[in-house]
Protein backbone atom coordinates (compact mmCIF):
# COMPACT_ATOMS: atom_id res chain seq x y z
CA UNK A 1 0.00 0.00 0.00
CA UNK A 2 1.26 3.78 -0.63
CA UNK A 3 0.92 5.87 1.89
CA UNK A 4 1.68 9.44 2.68
CA UNK A 5 0.86 12.13 6.02
CA UNK A 6 -1.75 13.88 3.75
CA UNK A 7 -3.64 10.47 3.21
CA UNK A 8 -3.36 9.19 6.58
CA UNK A 9 -4.94 12.49 8.09
CA UNK A 10 -7.64 12.80 5.99
CA UNK A 11 -8.79 8.93 6.93
CA UNK A 12 -8.57 10.27 10.71
CA UNK A 13 -10.39 13.38 9.83
CA UNK A 14 -13.08 11.77 7.93
CA UNK A 15 -13.07 8.61 6.07
CA UNK A 16 -15.79 9.72 3.45
CA UNK A 17 -12.99 12.23 2.63
CA UNK A 18 -10.72 10.04 2.28
CA UNK A 19 -13.11 8.33 -0.12
CA UNK A 20 -14.23 10.90 -2.15
CA UNK A 21 -10.23 11.98 -2.64
CA UNK A 22 -8.43 8.87 -2.74
CA UNK A 23 -10.55 6.09 -3.48
CA UNK A 24 -12.90 8.03 -6.45
CA UNK A 25 -10.64 10.87 -7.07
CA UNK A 26 -12.97 13.72 -7.28
CA UNK A 27 -11.71 17.05 -6.83
CA UNK A 28 -14.13 20.39 -6.57
CA UNK A 29 -13.95 22.54 -9.96
CA UNK A 30 -15.02 25.77 -8.59
CA UNK A 31 -12.90 28.24 -7.20
CA UNK A 32 -13.86 29.72 -4.72
CA UNK A 33 -12.23 33.15 -2.89
CA UNK A 34 -11.19 31.52 0.35
CA UNK A 35 -9.02 29.29 -1.83
CA UNK A 36 -6.66 32.13 -2.16
CA UNK A 37 -4.43 31.84 1.22
CA UNK A 38 -3.30 28.30 -0.26
CA UNK A 39 -2.84 29.98 -3.75
CA UNK A 40 -0.64 32.64 -1.63
CA UNK A 41 1.41 30.11 0.05
CA UNK A 42 1.95 27.66 -2.56
CA UNK A 43 2.98 30.28 -5.07
CA UNK A 44 5.49 31.80 -1.71
CA UNK A 45 6.91 27.90 -1.64
CA UNK A 46 7.42 28.04 -5.15
CA UNK A 47 8.93 31.40 -5.70
CA UNK A 48 11.33 30.04 -2.45
CA UNK A 49 12.29 27.07 -4.58
CA UNK A 50 13.35 29.15 -7.51
CA UNK A 51 15.50 31.33 -5.35
CA UNK A 52 17.09 28.58 -3.67
CA UNK A 53 18.19 27.18 -7.36
CA UNK A 54 18.75 30.24 -9.52
CA UNK A 55 18.35 33.09 -6.70
CA UNK A 56 16.12 35.77 -4.89
CA UNK A 57 15.35 37.64 -7.86
CA UNK A 58 14.30 34.77 -10.19
CA UNK A 59 12.01 33.69 -7.22
CA UNK A 60 10.65 37.28 -7.28
CA UNK A 61 10.08 37.06 -11.06
CA UNK A 62 8.32 33.85 -11.07
CA UNK A 63 6.15 35.13 -8.23
CA UNK A 64 5.28 38.10 -10.05
CA UNK A 65 4.28 35.96 -13.44
CA UNK A 66 2.32 33.59 -11.38
CA UNK A 67 0.59 34.87 -8.27
CA UNK A 68 -2.68 36.00 -9.00
CA UNK A 69 -4.22 38.51 -6.34
CA UNK A 70 -7.96 38.62 -5.66
CA UNK A 71 -9.74 42.05 -6.69
CA UNK A 72 -9.96 43.71 -3.42
CA UNK A 73 -7.22 42.26 -1.55
CA UNK A 74 -5.27 44.18 0.61
CA UNK A 75 -2.64 40.92 2.54
CA UNK A 76 -2.40 38.63 0.22
CA UNK A 77 -1.21 41.13 -2.99
CA UNK A 78 1.81 40.62 -5.34
CA UNK A 79 3.51 43.29 -3.58
CA UNK A 80 3.16 42.15 -0.09
CA UNK A 81 4.51 38.66 -1.85
CA UNK A 82 7.58 40.38 -3.09
CA UNK A 83 8.13 41.78 0.05
CA UNK A 84 7.74 38.53 2.16
CA UNK A 85 10.17 37.09 -0.37
CA UNK A 86 12.59 39.67 0.17
CA UNK A 87 12.53 40.09 4.06
CA UNK A 88 12.53 36.79 4.35
CA UNK A 89 15.56 36.17 2.64
CA UNK A 90 17.21 38.91 4.43
CA UNK A 91 16.07 37.14 7.95
CA UNK A 92 17.97 33.62 6.77
CA UNK A 93 21.23 34.84 5.91
CA UNK A 94 20.95 36.39 9.42
CA UNK A 95 19.62 33.76 11.81
CA UNK A 96 21.02 31.07 9.30
CA UNK A 97 24.37 31.82 8.30
CA UNK A 98 26.69 29.40 6.61
CA UNK A 99 23.73 27.16 6.01
CA UNK A 100 24.27 24.59 3.02
CA UNK A 101 21.41 23.82 1.11
CA UNK A 102 21.37 19.67 0.26
CA UNK A 103 17.89 19.28 -1.31
CA UNK A 104 14.97 21.52 -2.26
CA UNK A 105 11.20 20.42 -2.95
CA UNK A 106 12.02 16.91 -2.15
CA UNK A 107 9.27 14.33 -3.11
CA UNK A 108 10.54 10.19 -2.42
CA UNK A 109 8.88 7.45 -0.97
CA UNK A 110 10.65 5.47 1.70
CA UNK A 111 9.91 1.83 3.16
CA UNK A 112 7.77 1.23 6.49
CA UNK A 113 7.90 -2.39 6.07
CA UNK A 114 5.66 -3.56 3.26
CA UNK A 115 4.44 0.36 3.44
CA UNK A 116 5.31 2.71 0.88
CA UNK A 117 5.71 6.32 2.65
CA UNK A 118 5.39 9.24 0.44
CA UNK A 119 7.25 12.39 2.12
CA UNK A 120 7.61 16.03 0.37
CA UNK A 121 9.83 18.58 1.72
CA UNK A 122 10.45 22.02 1.53
CA UNK A 123 14.17 21.95 2.22
CA UNK A 124 16.80 19.36 3.58
CA UNK A 125 19.71 21.71 4.90
CA UNK A 126 23.23 21.04 6.60
CA UNK A 127 24.08 23.69 9.42
CA UNK A 128 27.10 24.04 11.60
CA UNK A 129 27.61 20.29 11.11
CA UNK A 130 23.77 19.05 11.44
CA UNK A 131 21.06 17.82 8.57
CA UNK A 132 17.68 19.31 9.49
CA UNK A 133 14.04 19.29 7.84
CA UNK A 134 13.18 22.83 6.99
CA UNK A 135 9.62 23.70 6.05
CA UNK A 136 8.07 26.78 5.23
CA UNK A 137 4.31 27.46 7.23
CA UNK A 138 2.94 31.07 6.05
CA UNK A 139 0.46 32.32 8.78
CA UNK A 140 -2.03 35.17 9.16
CA UNK A 141 -2.18 34.12 12.92
CA UNK A 142 0.04 34.53 16.06
CA UNK A 143 -0.32 31.84 18.50
CA UNK A 144 2.21 30.11 21.01
CA UNK A 145 0.69 27.06 20.12
CA UNK A 146 1.91 27.50 16.59
CA UNK A 147 5.32 25.32 17.42
CA UNK A 148 3.56 23.18 19.83
CA UNK A 149 1.60 20.99 17.13
CA UNK A 150 4.84 20.04 15.91
CA UNK A 151 5.53 18.09 18.83
CA UNK A 152 3.40 15.15 18.32
CA UNK A 153 2.75 15.52 14.63
CA UNK A 154 3.12 12.26 12.31
CA UNK A 155 4.29 14.37 9.38
CA UNK A 156 7.76 15.95 11.15
CA UNK A 157 7.94 12.33 12.16
CA UNK A 158 7.80 10.95 8.45
CA UNK A 159 10.16 13.64 7.21
CA UNK A 160 12.75 12.90 10.11
CA UNK A 161 12.56 9.10 9.30
CA UNK A 162 13.28 9.58 5.72
CA UNK A 163 16.07 11.61 5.71
CA UNK A 164 17.82 9.79 8.65
CA UNK A 165 17.36 6.77 6.62
CA UNK A 166 19.06 8.82 3.62
CA UNK A 167 21.66 10.77 5.03
CA UNK A 168 22.13 9.00 7.88
CA UNK A 169 21.18 10.99 10.37
CA UNK A 170 18.70 13.62 11.08
CA UNK A 171 18.56 16.19 13.84
CA UNK A 172 15.82 17.67 13.69
CA UNK A 173 12.67 19.70 11.57
CA UNK A 174 12.53 23.20 11.69
CA UNK A 175 9.47 24.85 11.27
CA UNK A 176 9.96 28.52 9.92
CA UNK A 177 6.97 30.84 11.01
CA UNK A 178 6.21 32.95 8.01
CA UNK A 179 4.09 35.54 9.81
CA UNK A 180 1.94 38.12 7.62
CA UNK A 181 -0.75 40.37 8.84
CA UNK A 182 -2.95 43.80 7.65
CA UNK A 183 -2.88 46.08 10.29
CA UNK A 184 -6.30 46.71 10.36
CA UNK A 185 -6.30 48.72 13.40
CA UNK A 186 -4.50 51.61 12.67
CA UNK A 187 -0.93 52.35 14.36
CA UNK A 188 -1.02 55.57 15.96
CA UNK A 189 1.99 57.73 15.59
CA UNK A 190 3.31 61.64 15.81
CA UNK A 191 3.52 64.07 13.49
CA UNK A 192 7.29 63.82 13.93
CA UNK A 193 7.35 60.24 13.57
CA UNK A 194 6.52 59.93 9.82
CA UNK A 195 9.69 57.80 9.11
CA UNK A 196 8.57 55.05 11.40
CA UNK A 197 5.16 55.38 9.61
CA UNK A 198 6.33 54.80 6.05
CA UNK A 199 6.50 51.18 6.36
CA UNK A 200 3.42 51.00 6.07
CA UNK A 201 1.11 51.79 2.81
CA UNK A 202 -1.87 53.65 4.12
CA UNK A 203 -1.07 56.78 5.84
CA UNK A 204 -3.72 59.39 6.81
CA UNK A 205 -3.89 62.63 9.33
CA UNK A 206 -6.73 63.29 11.58
CA UNK A 207 -7.62 64.86 14.23
CA UNK A 208 -7.22 63.25 18.10
CA UNK A 209 -9.65 63.20 20.72
CA UNK A 210 -7.36 62.46 23.39
CA UNK A 211 -4.57 63.57 22.27
CA UNK A 212 -5.74 66.92 21.31
CA UNK A 213 -3.79 67.30 17.77
CA UNK A 214 -3.56 66.26 14.32
CA UNK A 215 -1.89 62.76 14.49
CA UNK A 216 -0.68 60.49 11.68
CA UNK A 217 -2.55 57.04 11.64
CA UNK A 218 -0.91 54.21 9.99
CA UNK A 219 -2.28 50.81 8.23
CA UNK A 220 -0.81 48.46 5.79
CA UNK A 221 1.44 45.27 6.03
CA UNK A 222 3.39 43.76 8.24
CA UNK A 223 5.62 40.66 8.31
CA UNK A 224 7.71 38.52 10.97
CA UNK A 225 9.19 35.40 10.90
CA UNK A 226 10.33 33.09 13.61
CA UNK A 227 11.23 29.54 14.29
CA UNK A 228 12.32 26.56 16.40
CA UNK A 229 14.10 23.21 15.95
CA UNK A 230 11.70 20.11 16.87
CA UNK A 231 14.01 16.58 17.78
CA UNK A 232 13.09 12.96 17.18
CA UNK A 233 14.92 9.96 18.95
CA UNK A 234 15.28 6.97 17.87
CA UNK A 235 12.19 5.26 20.11
CA UNK A 236 10.04 8.08 18.71
CA UNK A 237 10.81 6.93 15.16
CA UNK A 238 10.38 3.25 15.77
CA UNK A 239 6.67 4.01 17.16
CA UNK A 240 6.15 6.03 14.21
CA UNK A 241 6.30 2.90 12.17
CA UNK A 242 4.39 0.85 14.44
CA UNK A 243 1.59 3.27 14.30
CA UNK A 244 1.91 3.89 10.44
CA UNK A 245 1.14 0.16 9.99
CA UNK A 246 -1.95 0.50 12.22
CA UNK A 247 -3.60 2.85 10.36
CA UNK A 248 -2.89 1.38 7.36
CA UNK A 249 -4.75 -1.84 8.40
CA UNK A 250 -7.03 0.26 9.18
CA UNK A 251 -7.58 2.09 6.18
CA UNK A 252 -6.89 -1.63 3.94
CA UNK A 253 -9.92 -3.02 6.07
CA UNK A 254 -12.10 -0.29 5.65
CA UNK A 255 -15.47 -1.92 3.76
CA UNK A 256 -17.54 1.57 3.78
CA UNK A 257 -16.17 5.43 4.50
CA UNK A 258 -18.50 7.06 6.89
CA UNK A 259 -19.11 10.84 7.80
CA UNK A 260 -17.15 12.63 10.73
CA UNK A 261 -19.89 15.46 10.44
CA UNK A 262 -17.46 17.17 13.54
CA UNK A 263 -14.87 17.72 11.22
CA UNK A 264 -17.05 19.44 8.31
CA UNK A 265 -15.99 22.25 9.53
CA UNK A 266 -12.21 21.94 9.66
CA UNK A 267 -10.30 24.62 8.22
CA UNK A 268 -12.99 26.37 6.27
CA UNK A 269 -14.62 23.52 6.00
CA UNK A 270 -14.60 20.46 3.40
CA UNK A 271 -14.53 20.59 -0.25
CA UNK A 272 -16.45 17.56 -0.33
CA UNK A 273 -19.18 19.05 1.37
CA UNK A 274 -22.37 20.19 -1.07
CA UNK A 275 -21.33 16.47 -2.10
CA UNK A 276 -22.30 15.27 1.73
CA UNK A 277 -25.17 17.32 1.91
CA UNK A 278 -26.73 16.06 -1.24
CA UNK A 279 -25.60 12.43 -0.29
CA UNK A 280 -23.77 11.46 -3.56
CA UNK A 281 -26.35 13.09 -5.79
CA UNK A 282 -24.80 12.68 -9.18
CA UNK A 283 -26.25 15.63 -10.85
CA UNK A 284 -23.61 17.76 -8.13
CA UNK A 285 -21.21 15.36 -8.94
CA UNK A 286 -21.12 16.08 -12.94
CA UNK A 287 -21.72 19.98 -11.88
CA UNK A 288 -19.01 20.30 -9.20
CA UNK A 289 -16.57 18.20 -8.93
CA UNK A 290 -14.03 16.72 -11.50
CA UNK A 291 -11.97 13.11 -11.62
CA UNK A 292 -8.20 13.72 -10.81
CA UNK A 293 -5.72 11.80 -12.94
CA UNK A 294 -3.25 9.34 -11.45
Amino acid sequence: MELSYSKLQCFADCPKRYENKYVKKLRKIAYEEEDVAKTFGKCIHKALEMRDKTGLQAGIAWFKENYKELVGELLKTVDNGVRLLTEYDRWEKRNFCGIEILSTEVKDTFNVKDIIFTVVLDRVVKLNGNIYVLDYKTTTTRSVYFFKRFELNTQVDAYCAYVKGKYGQCSGFIPIQMYMQWVVKPKLFALDMKDEASEYSINEIKYSKYYKADMIYASGFHNEFDYEIVNRNVAQLDDFKVEVQKWCSKIEAEQSFPKNKGNCTQYGGCEYKDLCKSLDDETIVRNLYETMSA
